[in-house]
């Protein structure tokens, strides 16, 4: 439909524009400022894949998934491999606690802060130490300019006090 379009859209806007002239100038049939009929021309960035229904495709991943399993399970069996380390890995293409029909799914970092602290656990007293490592192009990310207009003013007012509060409370 689309390489129609390219095809015919010279005869379609030359015969739109004689339209045009002999209704609106040389019939007077129709005001000038009538509205033009807008083209609905196929245009190749309207050409969209056709999307299987959600149930064929989860039977054809099911299908993959099969095959897929039965191949390395026989496969385990005739080289004597270890049938319950066979069980203990994933044995998919895309792993379904990653990713949905092949798209990997997206978390927030947030959900993983709770699991993390368990296996961590919290500290009461930080550590003695004897250095403090300050990355100065990140301080000056995090720092918000405020009211200052140049560089000069910058460090005197933001960077420098921020610097001597951190090596301070060390």
């Amino acid at each position: 439909a689309a390489v129609e379009t390219v095809r015919k859209i010279a005869k379609i806007g030359k015969d739109q524009f004689h339209l045009f002239v002999k209704e609106r100038l040389v019939d007077r049939s129709k005001p000038l400022n009538d509205v033009i009929k807008h083209n609905k021309l196929p245009s190749f960035s309207a050409i969209r894949t056709k999307t299987a229904l959600k149930s064929k495709q989860q039977l054809a991943y099911a299908k993959s998934d099969s095959e897929l399993f039965s191949r390395l399970y026989i496969a385990c069996q005739t080289r004597d491999g270890n049938l319950e380390e066979f069980f203990k890995h994933e044995n998919r293409a895309y792993p379904p606690a990653l990713s949905h029909d092949g798209r990997l799914r997206f978390g927030t970092k947030a959900d993983l802060l709770e699991s993390l602290e368990q296996l961590v656990g919290s500290q009461a007293n930080a550590p003695q130490v004897t250095c403090v490592i300050l990355d100065g192009a990140a301080i000056v990310q995090m720092l918000k300019p405020g009211h200052s207009k140049t560089s000069a003013e910058y460090a005197t007012e933001i960077f420098i006090p921020y610097i001597l509060s951190q090596l301070q409370h060390r």
